[in-house]
């Protein structure tokens, strides 16, 4: 009987996340690897490696953070979630699309895939951190100093589009 009840506890758990349509972030997991992959020192690296490791390690800072605003830290309502990026993942952006990357294209081309999203991360660190100011960083820059390359704030046009497909949605 107490297994019986265990069962439809958990079916009924699971039937609940699909009814609501929350997705896992699969689409992002290969850029997050090839991220970690490209610039990521665990163990023995320059003292500038170990100090971003340490940062993106941080959960409130770091992993997804890397390419997105944190919106609930900035005092946004919690329904913009990952909606928006920061100048690092806007940058990105202008070079991969995540609806390139789903689970079929990386079975049937890993190495494609890798490659072209790792081709895409050096272009953007190549690329200054504000394109309009002809002493700015670029985000390889940032990283070779030990910094995150995304400046945390949220892009004005993710933002407004967040904004307005979450009004639509109800949800604001």
């Amino acid at each position: 009987m107490k297994n019986r009840n265990l069962i439809l506890l958990f079916g009924g758990a699971v039937a609940g996340v699909v009814c609501l349509g929350v997705q896992p972030a699969a689409a992002i997991a290969p850029f997050r690897a090839e991220f970690e992959e490209l610039y990521i020192v665990e163990e023995g690296g320059t003292p500038e490696q170990q100090k971003l490791a340490e940062l993106y390690n941080d959960n409130a800072k770091g992993k997804c953070w890397t390419c997105h605003a944190n919106m609930k830290e900035l005092g946004y309502d919690t329904a913009y979630g990952k909606l928006v990026r920061n100048s690092y993942g806007r940058a990105l952006s202008q070079f991969l699309d995540k609806e390139n990357f789903g689970v079929d294209r990386r079975r049937q081309e890993p190495e494609a895939a890798k490659a072209e999203i790792q081709e895409a991360m050096k272009k953007v660190a190549e690329m200054k951190v504000n394109p309009e100011d002809p002493d700015s960083p670029t985000f390889g820059e940032l990283m070779s100093k030990g910094e995150l390359p995304g400046d945390g704030k949220p892009d004005a046009e993710d933002l407004e589009a967040a904004t307005k497909k979450l009004k639509e949605e109800g949800k604001l």
